[in-house]
């Protein structure tokens, strides 16, 4: 807010996330937003919308102000976002009181059919159509691509300046699948780590 009392509103972290979106983990990145622009000593309120994990974020970031001798109050600092909270009773009206569990039902089994026949299409292809599915599975979540990378890194030390993910081949580069057959040659012992490692935790 200006001197004459004008509300502004800025961006002042954008950050890469890695791990899982857990309170903990969104807590620290926050804290790290406010280190930043040395302000830890000046929040207000925090709006979220009504996620679990946005809960529990507000706690750890209680938790750790609170380690720095400063007051954060959850209660009276919590804003909820208005427009999810009317959203929530609009969809509870229409739907009943599951209507969560149903569109996440929907959702999952259209997106597992529809997975499915694409991954049974691209076996098809033989080796390609393997790698194919092998990198598909790499950037299906942030999780995956962080994982791989750091196996990269591991392997290949800090120093390495080579690909850190799994190419993909596609049709509007002609020279994207011999791209991604080089790339899987000079990965080759990581991808089948990897790929051993992902079918024993399933």
């Amino acid at each position: 807010m200006t001197e004459l009392g004008v509300l502004h509103s800025a961006t002042l972290g954008f950050e890469r996330f890695y791990g899982p979106h857990s309170g903990r983990n969104i807590a620290q990145s926050f804290l790290r937003v406010l280190d930043k622009y040395k302000i830890d000593t000046k929040v207000g309120y925090v709006t979220t919308d009504n996620a679990s994990n946005n809960d529990t974020a507000l706690v750890e970031l209680g938790a750790m102000l609170q380690e720095r001798n400063i007051h954060f109050d959850l209660i009276t600092s919590r804003v909820r976002c208005f427009g999810h909270i009317i959203n929530l009773v609009v969809k509870g009206f229409l739907w009943g009181s599951d209507w969560e569990a149903f569109e996440a039902n929907i959702a999952y089994n259209t997106d597992i059919a529809k997975e499915l026949h694409l991954l049974k299409s691209w076996r098809k292809k033989g080796p390609m159509g393997k790698l194919h599915n092998i990198g598909i599975w790499i950037l299906r979540t942030p999780q995956h691509c962080d994982h791989f990378s750091q196996r990269v890194r591991l392997a290949r030390g800090q120093e390495y300046t080579g690909p850190l993910i799994s190419l993909i081949g596609n049709i509007t580069r002609w020279s994207r699948d011999a791209d991604a057959l080089e790339q899987a040659f000079e990965l080759r012992d990581i991808l089948d780590g990897f790929v051993r490692s992902a079918v024993t935790e399933e």
